[in-house]
């Protein structure tokens, strides 16, 4: 039983009738945090504790009686003054900054695209309006003209006199001073855009694909139902062509280990499972050729060493 705390062999209890009635000398009280259980005698006042654990109990001169229990709660009391707001705390130091991660490489630049011919020249614009000419030089004095013939009497006109001879040719006057450039004409249109370019030569050729499934494989290739025939080795292979097969067909199902400990201990999650319950068949359906089926052996003998 649990600690006690001894009282005087004289304590006294409650009785349930309210009469103070006084305990026996071997009557002890549980600590205060333990229901305590008696049996009080209806004529004697008289207290035993009884361990009901032990299966302990009153007799019918006896009242049962017991302390220590726990009494209703008390209403919550009033929520009291919020405190202070305590001061805020410094600061905490700035952690260092990461170091920068590696620069990625820069992708390969793409094929220049091939130059357009260039396109026509636009017509020249119109001529702007000429200057001012310049003064003339000075023109040569005329020669002095040669005498009339002499005036015949009145009568019928007389022959004309010979013409005299013609003056010197006078000297060349100075250029004159050139005039100012006139203003510059509006341009002229854009020429019309010229014809698109020759296509350019093509480029080099690419790397070569993965080459693209094969027809004549993975069309109705699970068309045998699982079977048995003679004696197969464990995790062995073959091809089927009737529409049951000496084995189960190779399409990557999920199998118990606790079933199929032997396969396992050859196949293991090479094909996937999670290696603590199940394990997987390799999946061959687009390897076999059409129409017909890869099957395993899932149930045979275990292969032999050397």
């Amino acid at each position: 039983m649990t600690r006690r705390t001894a009282v005087l062999a004289s304590a006294v209890v409650i009785g349930l009738s309210g009469t103070a009635v006084a305990a026996s000398p071997q009557a002890a009280v549980l600590a205060a945090s333990t229901k305590v259980q008696a049996c009080v005698h209806k004529t004697r006042l008289t207290v035993r504790i009884i361990d009901p654990a032990r299966h302990q109990s009153c007799t019918r001169a006896e009242r049962g009686v017991s302390w220590n229990v726990t009494g209703p709660k008390g209403a919550t009391g009033k929520t009291g003054a919020k405190g202070a707001t305590g001061a805020k705390g410094a600061t905490g130091a700035k952690g260092a900054t990461g170091a920068k991660g590696a620069t990625g490489a820069t992708g390969a630049q793409g094929a220049q695209g091939v130059k357009g011919d260039t396109g026509a020249t636009g017509p020249v614009g119109a001529l702007g309006a000429l200057g001012p000419i310049g003064p003339d030089g000075a023109i040569g004095p005329i020669g002095p003209i040669g005498p009339d013939g002499a005036t015949g009497p009145t009568g019928p006109a007389g022959p004309t006199g010979a013409t005299g001879e013609k003056g010197d040719k006078g000297d060349r006057g100075d250029t004159g001073d050139t005039g100012d450039v006139g203003a510059t004409g509006d341009t002229g249109p854009t020429g019309a855009t010229g014809p698109t370019g020759a296509t350019g030569p093509a480029g080099p050729k690419g790397d070569k694909g993965d080459p693209g499934p094969d027809s004549r494989f993975g069309t109705g290739t699970t068309s045998a139902a699982s079977g048995r025939g003679v004696a197969c080795t464990l995790g062995a292979v073959w091809l089927a062509a009737g529409s049951r097969a000496g084995g189960v067909p190779a399409s990557g199902q999920l199998l118990n280990i606790s079933q199929n400990q032997a396969l396992f201990s050859l196949l293991g999650t090479m094909y996937g499972g999670n290696g603590r319950t199940t394990f997987q068949l390799p999946d061959l359906r687009s390897a076999a050729p059409n129409g017909l089926t890869y099957v395993i052996c899932t149930a045979g003998a275990l292969p032999s060493v050397g």
